[in-house]
């Protein structure tokens, strides 16, 4: 058996719609530091018709028990990244879930950067005009248990299917699947950073898609509970 085959994997999942953004995304993967008796592998959705039923079809196909589900712009510049994803999860088996940045209480509408700034926890860089750090509390050692992160970066420890059949399209998919790992009992975190470990290239947007999406995610939440 040859040494690879011998090797844990770390799986990166992406739905992809723009393959400039992807290559970026795929060069900052690669340069990341890897654990000894590690290797990595990245598993691009193409043509998903919503986030979540291109986060099942990558979850099936991925291999490793630990996952990144990431977007497209999402940059990760912490090059420990794997070394720090190992030591949180290894360290706290009932963790689901960790994100960059969240909210320790959801709103009722689910929309969690409306939450109250005291709530919100966790830091990134965003790139829209221009670069701006965006920092909220910050995190107690290793991780701050959270009630949902955003999507711009999921790490998880187990499985979870995603809710494609009654979240579609590409709105409230973290939220969502923040709740589903509260509900099996896991936590659902935010990792601590002395500097914020990615760089998001957001794109302006309104808030339209996320009204129209926002019934649907209200039907659902109110079944899950």
């Amino acid at each position: 058996m040859s040494d690879m085959n011998l090797k844990k994997t770390i799986s990166f999942i992406c739905c992809v719609t723009n393959e400039a953004l992807f290559k970026r995304c795929c060069a900052h993967i690669e340069q990341l530091y890897m654990p000894s008796g590690y290797q990595s592998e990245i598993v691009p959705v193409r043509g998903a018709v919503s986030m979540t039923a291109g986060y099942n079809s990558g979850m099936n196909q991925a291999v490793g028990q630990y996952k990144v589900y990431l977007h497209q712009d999402s940059f990760i510049l912490n090059q420990s990244f794997l070394y720090d994803l190992l030591f949180i999860f290894q360290n706290n088996k009932n963790l689901g879930l960790f994100g960059v940045i969240g909210t320790r209480k959801l709103p009722f509408h689910g929309m969690w950067w409306l939450s109250d700034y005291k709530f919100k926890v966790g830091k990134i860089i965003e790139v829209r005009d221009t670069f701006k750090q965006t920092i909220f509390v910050d995190t107690t050692y290793m991780y701050e248990k959270v009630a949902c992160i955003d999507g711009l970066l999921m790490v998880t420890q187990y499985d979870l299917t995603w809710p494609e059949e009654a979240i579609t399209g590409w709105h409230f998919y973290d939220t969502a699947q923040s709740l589903q790992y509260a509900k099996e009992g896991y936590d659902v975190g935010v990792a601590h950073q002395s500097s914020p470990w990615v760089i998001h290239y957001c794109e302006s947007s309104t808030m339209k898609g996320y009204y129209e999406a926002l019934p649907a995610f209200q039907q659902w939440r109110k079944q899950l509970t």
